[in-house]
């Protein structure tokens, strides 16, 4: 990381830890007061997942779900309350998913209530994929997320009543993002909140280099319009947001969302700088996933300092509450 990235990280850890997510207004609550979510969202034993690599529906207890989730989408590494957010994340963005489905089913999925497709929901694997991915750990690992699955199943998150769209992503770029730069609507509790623990992270900045020939040809996807590596000056006017992401780019002349940009050349995140010199033009970018909702990298720091799993949540999902459903 660059000296000038170390001193502002530095900094601004200094800040995380002299406010904690304990002492933050405007944060989610909590009640220990068991009750089914609205409309009986929560209600039920099992969940079904549809396997996107063989069309299947498997059904599933909440609990191996959310511990597949975990295992496919966690470091059991990780602290505990970091762990313990991320389980409570994910069983809640599974009921969030399966309640906005119920008036409309969309036909891929098959009937199922989730599909294992990270893309679209979350990933999913099973226990004997999960061990033979932790190999010696297994046990270990096995153990520990069953442990922390069951400490927090039935709590969940909620906005007015209703799961909220609990997504998150892996590294933020020093702050989270918002839904609606990000896709275009807003939701209240999907707003931009510092998590500055992601600029120590190994994943924070990454590189990507391509010829003037290999940019022109990926964006000729989007647009047809870019076709030629000699034309103009390759890099216009890039607007951003507060949090560094890329909104729109002009690039030979055409503009581009920052989200198109990413997926068109296979970017961990649409937060990024673009730099042309002689045929090369490299992309410096910040952070891994969307950047909206929980980091998991943030958790694991507001973790190691203290945090509590409900502290993490509500630093990062403002204005939900947590409650308590039979499941």
């Amino acid at each position: 990381m660059p000296k000038g990235h170390l001193i502002l990280a530095a900094v601004l850890l200094a800040v995380m830890l002299a406010v904690p997510a304990a002492a933050i207004p405007g944060t989610g609550t909590a009640t220990d007061t068991p009750r089914p979510a609205a409309d009986g969202a929560g209600t039920g034993k099992t969940v079904t997942v549809l396997r996107a690599d063989t069309g299947t529906v498997e059904t599933v207890t909440w609990h191996n779900y959310v511990f597949g989730v975990m295992a496919a989408e966690s470091d059991p590494a990780q602290p505990d309350a970091a762990l313990q957010a991320q389980a409570v994340a994910a069983c809640t963005l599974a009921l969030y998913r399966r309640a906005q489905r119920q008036t409309d089913p969309p036909a891929a999925l098959r009937g199922a209530d989730v599909t294992d497709d990270s893309g679209v929901d979350q990933g999913y694997i099973t226990r004997p994929v999960a061990r033979a991915k932790w190999g010696a750990k297994a046990d270990a690992y096995e153990r520990r997320l069953d442990e922390l699955v069951a400490g927090v199943l039935g709590w969940v998150l909620t906005y007015e009543g209703q799961p909220a769209m609990t997504v998150y992503h892996a590294v933020s770029a020093g702050r989270t993002e918002s839904a609606q730069n990000v896709w275009g609507g807003a939701v209240p509790y999907l707003v931009p909140v510092e998590s500055v623990g992601d600029l120590t992270s190994p994943g924070y900045l990454s590189e990507k280099t391509f010829t003037k020939a290999e940019f022109v040809q990926a964006l000729a996807a989007l647009d047809p319009a870019v076709n030629d590596p000699s034309a103009g000056d390759p890099v216009g006017a890039v607007h951003r947001s507060t949090g560094g992401t890329v909104l729109t780019i002009t690039l030979f002349g055409r503009s581009f969302t920052g989200g198109q940009v990413r997926q068109a050349l296979g970017l961990r995140s649409a937060n990024f700088d673009v730099a042309v010199a002689d045929d090369a033009v490299k992309l410096t970018v910040r952070g891994y996933g969307h950047l909206v909702g929980m980091s998991q990298y943030g958790a694991g720091t507001m973790a190691e300092q203290g945090s509590t799993w409900q502290e993490i949540l509500a630093w990062y999902y403002p204005g939900c509450r947590l409650e308590k459903i039979k499941i």
